[in-house]
């Protein structure tokens, strides 16, 4: 799925950007959009100058394992309290 969004984002700025239009390339994500980006920034290399930012949120860069949220946490302290 990297790969292909890297070859839509290619042929995007191909059509949109002529000659040196683009100026900046900057990526907002969510969730698993997060990581199919992630997987598509070695595709892009050709642009890498460009590139400004990149922004990720709910993201599982690190796996499902590992993520901890506050809010499930304290949901979870709650039913126990309250069983």
């Amino acid at each position: 799925m990297g790969h292909n969004l890297a070859q839509e984002l290619d042929q995007y700025i191909h059509d949109y950007c002529p000659g040196k239009s683009l100026a900046k390339l900057s990526f907002v994500c969510h969730s698993l959009g997060g990581l199919i980006m992630r997987a598509a920034l070695p595709h892009l290399k050709s642009y890498a100058s460009k590139f400004h930012s990149f922004f990720s949120f709910a993201c599982p860069h690190l796996g499902c394992m590992y993520s901890k949220s506050s809010i499930v946490s304290a949901g979870l302290w709650v039913m126990k309290v309250l069983k």
